[in-house]
C-alpha cells in the first residue's frame, strides 16, 4: 500500500468516525466536544498532506519521531498517540510485504 492510499483510507475512516460521534451525541454542543479528538487527528493528517511527497521507506520513521516527541502539541496532546496508532496500522498493512 502506498503512503497516499494509506492516508486516504485513514481520512475516510476518521471522517466516518466523526460523523458517527456527532450523530450519537444528544445535542450539537456535546457532539462538538466529543468530536474534538478527531479534529486534532484530522489536522495532523492535513499536516501530512496527501502523502505524495513522503517516501514510502521514510514514512514509518516520520511517524515514530512524532509519536515519541514530547514537544508536539495540538491543543489536546492527541497527535503523538495518533501517530503511534498510524504507525501500528501502517506496520500491520506491510507485515506481509
Amino acid at each position: 500500500m502506498k503512503v497516499t492510499e494509506f492516508l486516504s483510507s485513514e481520512r475516510q475512516t476518521l471522517e466516518a468516525g466523526m460523523a458517527t460521534t456527532r450523530a450519537e451525541a444528544p445535542d450539537d454542543y456535546t457532539g462538538t466536544v466529543r468530536v474534538w479528538p478527531h479534529v486534532c487527528c484530522r489536522e495532523f493528517l492535513d499536516w501530512l498532506g496527501d502523502g505524495s511527497d513522503i517516501p514510502h521507506d521514510e514514512f514509518p520513521a516520520i511517524l515514530r519521531r512524532i509519536a515519541g516527541h514530547n514537544e508536539v502539541h495540538d491543543r489536546g496532546g492527541f497527535t503523538p498517540s495518533f501517530a503511534a496508532d498510524l504507525l501500528a496500522r501502517w506496520q500491520e498493512q506491510h507485515r506481509h510485504e
